[in-house]
């Protein structure tokens, strides 16, 4: 298991098969390792919308 703080209010946790995010626009989501690419754009979506607050 890894764990990577993107800043204080997005955390993504990556275990074997899936990772799961937390967000605060959104809450808990999991993905498959194969969403990778869609996770990331919500992970930039959601740090800019932080930024824009």
């Amino acid at each position: 298991m890894a764990v990577l703080s993107v800043r204080a209010e997005i955390t993504v946790w990556a275990r074997p098969q899936v990772i799961t995010v937390t967000m605060p626009l959104t809450g808990t989501a999991r993905f498959a390792l194969t969403d990778v690419t869609e996770l990331a754009e919500l992970i930039v979506q959601c740090n800019e919308d932080l930024n824009a607050r």
